[in-house]
């Protein structure tokens, strides 16, 4: 149980999505050679994370630091003192459809690369389209992973699966968000097991998961996509719910939040590239200094140590 009489916990995660996965996501031919995301959109967050003094992790895809200036970024990123987490090798739209063995590769080649590259043990995974099951959970296990912070417990995920098809113009995509089954998950950190049996406490053979956090009572998701789509309102509340439950916050941006203004398909399909990046650089530091406001901002390792206490 967390003592804390000051303010309540937060960590700030950042999905390194980039150029050519959010085209995949839509069906859209990809370029794996973009590296908007590591040129352009990293080095705008950490000049912002840098200004407000704080610390975040990065989950990062492996394929990607096979090129020199996602490698040479992600060196950056842990020089600055901020962690990298796993992001599976190839972001799979149909990773949640794929092999245990398919995934344990996934997982295995990226933390091959990037603790490589920047010369760490990885010790967090998030995987694509918020996926969770009791075999992904199992398998991070076995690989000594120490936290997983794949689940999004929201109402919300048919919706977002029908807006996919949507915003994609229904053309073939096998991109699936989250699971039904996901969706009354605990919105609280707590450990699982390798059958995926919660517990409240840690123990040899446990993992700490880390939900991304939702408002409580309503389960509406509000990270970063959700407020360019819905307004400051919607992150606001979140804020207030979350401080009042006395919940530690898992805030989550990703690296589109910050690309350069793009072309109109892009536009069209992506809601937070609808934006102006403009308005996008100062909704995401406004996020960041309510946050810092209104909680002790601490790195993911840190978080699960007072966890692991």
């Amino acid at each position: 149980m967390i003592k804390n009489k000051d303010k309540p916990l937060a960590v700030i995660h950042v999905d390194v999505d980039s150029l050519w996965t959010i085209k995949q996501d839509f069906g859209q031919i990809v370029n794996r050679n973009d590296c908007v995301a590591y040129s352009e959109a990293i080095p705008r967050f950490l000049e912002i994370f840098e200004a407000e003094n704080v610390k975040a992790t990065f989950f990062a895809i492996g394929d990607d630091a096979k090129r020199n200036i996602a490698a040479d970024m992600s060196q950056n990123i842990v020089a600055k003192g901020h962690e990298i987490g796993n992001h599976t090798m190839n972001h799979c739209v149909d990773f949640g459809s794929i092999s245990i063995k398919e995934m344990k590769k996934e997982i295995i080649e990226c933390d091959s690369i990037l603790s490589q590259v920047t010369n760490t043990d990885l010790i967090g995974f998030r995987s694509p389209g918020y996926f969770f099951n009791e075999s992904l959970i199992s398998t991070l296990l076995q690989l000594n992973y120490k936290y997983d912070t794949s689940s999004l417990p929201t109402i919300l995920f048919p919706v977002m699966n029908l807006g996919l098809k949507f915003l994609s113009g229904f053309s073939k995509t096998d991109k699936k968000i989250g699971r039904i089954s996901d969706i009354f998950r605990g919105i609280k950190p707590y450990y699982l097991d390798s059958n995926g049996t919660k517990f409240s406490s840690p123990a040899q053979n446990r993992i700490l998961e880390l939900p991304i956090t939702v408002i409580p009572n309503i389960r509406l998701p509000f990270h970063s996509t959700m407020v360019f789509m819905l307004g400051d309102n919607l992150f606001n509340l979140g804020i207030k719910l979350v401080k009042f439950h006395n919940m530690p916050l898992i805030y989550l941006f990703h690296a589109v939040d910050l690309f350069p203004d793009m072309g109109m398909k892009l536009k069209h399909n992506h809601p937070t590239l609808r934006l102006s990046f403009s308005s996008r650089q100062q909704i995401v530091k406004n996020i960041v200094k309510t946050i810092k406001s209104n909680f002790k901002v601490v790195s993911t390792l840190n978080l699960m140590n007072v966890y692991s206490n």
